[in-house]
């Protein structure tokens, strides 16, 4: 099913011009997991699920972007992870590749079986809102969901965050910093970040 390629055929679809400040981000990630998919890399984990129908400007909707990029390629799966039953209800009725796990995304993926996370191709965190008045929050939760799963996580596997507003504003800061510690440069700095584990 790549015959047109996976990039021109992302184009072809009528919410790709709905992307935004998304665009350049959604591009990568799908660019790049089409690649690692053909070596093994066939899992996808998002943290965060697409809660309001037809939102592109708004939250995104990674969910049903990555419920396509399972369409398109052949032995792609594709967990969500939200505490929202009603976020999962309203993602559910719009993907048919997406597994639900209504739980705190921490714990989720804690409990995450190993041969699910060493295939890994893409580990996209999007939870907990960013709030004015606790700032810190969202971005050190981002992290703790990262923490729990690094070990276990491949080579090669993109780890993209949302809602990135400055280098230093954003769900990204804490993760940017714990893998600058670690000599991991970002390959995103744009709205989402991005990073590929070595």
């Amino acid at each position: 099913m790549r015959d047109m390629g996976i990039i021109a055929k992302l184009h072809s679809e009528p919410w790709f011009k709905r992307l935004g400040m998304r665009t350049q981000g959604f591009e990568l990630a799908v660019s790049h997991f089409d690649r690692v998919a053909k070596k093994g890399l066939t899992n996808i984990i998002e943290t965060g699920t697409a809660r309001v129908k037809d939102n592109w400007e708004g939250d995104g909707q990674s969910t049903l972007i990555w419920d396509w990029l399972a369409g398109e390629i052949d032995g792609v799966r594709v967990w969500s992870i939200d505490r929202s039953s009603n976020g999962i209800d309203v993602a559910k009725k719009q993907t048919t590749h997406v597994t639900y796990l209504h739980d705190d995304s921490v714990e989720a993926l804690r409990d995450m079986p190993l041969e699910i996370l060493t295939h890994v191709g893409l580990l996209y965190l999007d939870s907990l809102d960013l709030q004015r008045d606790t700032m810190y929050l969202a971005p050190l939760h981002i992290l703790e969901e990262l923490q729990a799963v690094w070990d276990y996580l491949p080579a090669g596997c993109m780890i993209m965050v949302d809602d990135c507003h400055s280098r230093a504003i954003g769900k990204h800061a804490a993760i940017r910093e714990w893998l600058l510690a670690q000599e991991i440069q970002p390959v995103l700095e744009a709205h989402q970040w991005a990073w590929i584990k070595p």
